[in-house]
């Protein structure tokens, strides 16, 4: 008897630290426009996806330097009903270094355990910034989509 009610509280405590498929806290629609630029896109590859993080490739063809944050400096965003909306976070901190995307393709490591945690399934998309060096230029804001199953 004493052996199946500690079994019962391990697999109650295992659920319970598991998120037992837990629902996201959304925020507001999606108000920043993600740039459709011929220039530069990023592309989530697919078979590096995990719930806490994936690898996207950088494309840069804008002929110029791109600075953005590091792998942890990104946005998470969840679709429900075609729209995208922002997918809220406690506290975090975050270091300020910056990564330099030479011209051409460049992939990087994207984590979001610390910030989001496991994400269930569902559609996402990450949005990160990109400032080319250059000063005085428009930023660009980049979105990789992708889909948990």
């Amino acid at each position: 008897m004493k052996k199946n009610v500690l079994c019962l509280c391990a697999a109650l405590l295992a659920l319970v630290l598991t998120g037992c498929g837990a629902a996201l806290e959304l925020g507001a629609e999606n108000t920043l426009e993600t740039d459709a630029d011929p220039n530069a896109a990023m592309i989530a590859l697919t078979d590096t996806l995990t719930p806490t993080g994936v690898t996207v490739r950088v494309d840069n063809d804008t002929g110029e330097d791109l600075a953005s944050g590091n792998r942890y400096d990104l946005a998470l965003q969840a679709e429900q009903d075609g729209r995208w909306y922002a997918i809220e976070t406690g506290e975090w901190s975050n270091t300020a270094e910056a990564q330099i995307f030479a011209p051409g393709e460049t992939e990087v490591e994207l984590s979001w355990a610390d910030s989001y945690g496991a994400l269930p399934k569902g559609r996402y998309r990450v949005v990160k910034g990109f400032w080319p060096v250059a000063a005085g230029e428009t930023p660009l804001y980049l979105a990789a989509e992708f889909t948990l199953e």
